[in-house]
């Protein structure tokens, strides 16, 4: 009988993820042109959000929004954690940002 090690569960469980492509809605508008990729991961419901940004010909992955279980913070589904429902074509996810240095 064969059997997986840990840390080969962990690994697959992290490979089940959607990837999806968001933008930033902001007050100024420009940050409407930043490129950010997020992921939401299956097992554990967290997200994350990351902003590619091109240097000359090398590109860099920034972390935008680290990962974590996010809540909703305002609205009628205020304390609501983020599910995977919620993200679709169209839809705003908002974020708490007074803790995040890399957003306005």
């Amino acid at each position: 009988k064969m059997g997986v090690a840990p840390d080969q569960l962990c690994e697959k469980a992290l490979t089940k993820k959607l990837r999806f492509n968001a933008r930033i809605l902001s007050q100024n508008g420009r940050d409407i042109h930043r490129e950010l990729c997020g992921f939401f991961f299956l097992a554990d419901g967290s997200l994350t959000i990351y902003e590619f940004r091109r240097f000359g010909q090398r590109i860099s992955v920034l972390p935008l929004i680290p990962r974590s279980v996010y809540k909703h913070p305002l609205g009628k589904r205020c304390g609501e954690i983020y599910e995977i429902r919620h993200i679709k074509k169209g839809a705003t996810l908002y974020f708490e940002t007074t803790h995040l240095s890399s957003l306005p």
